[in-house]
């Protein structure tokens, strides 16, 4: 049998982008949430998870996925006239960021996450959930498709089976998963409720932020 490869979160933390009134929510699935974006990919029903990224770009690159612009309309908008003073295609409302905050967070140096890009782990979850993946349509060993794909089905599917795992004194082998996003490939984790968290920073988010100017001239579009 295939060990999964598990690794500790950074030392220097990682970084929440939340609701500036509440910015640490852990995310769940409701039967409403089910099948859209609401709920994170690796949600459960019965097991609450905070998703951070290793940088406040992985945050932002996350966030503010929604509004992309294609590179179609960009050429459209280059040609456009001026808005006079109206928000154009592509323009975010300073509200964006000052209803938000990011938050950095170190988790506990004995924690451990399922790491998703690691062969060996795919290897092992082939392995575990053969015939469960098998009845989602995967066949072989799983890959970036199967993981983040829109059917969110065989993501929660490996996050259910890293709740049930236990160590040899029958304590939670993993406190979480980690894995690149799908926008532009920055290290993400999902961290299961009973990790231990501790708060070290807030940070507002600021318009000269150049994390925030990189990721939203990559997406075509401007936070004012």
């Amino acid at each position: 049998m295939t060990v999964p490869h598990l690794i500790p979160a950074p030392a220097e933390g990682v970084w929440r982008l939340g609701w500036a009134h509440d910015p640490i929510k852990y995310n769940q699935v409701e039967p409403e949430t089910f099948d859209g974006s609401s709920a994170g990919r690796f949600s459960l029903f019965s097991y609450e998870t905070l998703y951070c990224a290793s940088s406040p770009a992985g945050c932002y690159a996350e966030a503010l996925a929604l509004y992309r612009v294609s590179p179609f309309m960009r050429s459209l908008m280059r040609d456009a006239p001026a808005g006079h003073g109206h928000m154009s295609v592509g323009d975010i409302p300073s509200s964006w960021r000052d209803l938000r905050i990011l938050v950095r967070l170190t988790a506990s140096p004995q924690a451990q996450f399922l790491d998703l890009e690691d062969d060996r782990t795919r290897i092992a979850l082939t392995e575990a959930l053969g015939e469960d993946l098998r009845a989602f349509g995967v066949e072989g060993v799983l890959t970036d498709k199967d993981i983040r794909g829109k059917d969110r089905t065989v993501a929660r599917q490996i996050a259910a089976w890293a709740v049930t795992q236990r160590n040899k004194a029958g304590h939670q082998l993993m406190q979480g998963i980690t894995y690149r996003s799908g926008y532009g490939g920055y290290r993400c984790w999902a961290i299961l409720r009973d990790a231990e968290l501790e708060e070290q920073e807030r940070r507002p988010i600021r318009q000269e932020d150049v994390a925030l100017r990189e990721v939203a001239e990559e997406y075509g579009i401007t936070v004012r």
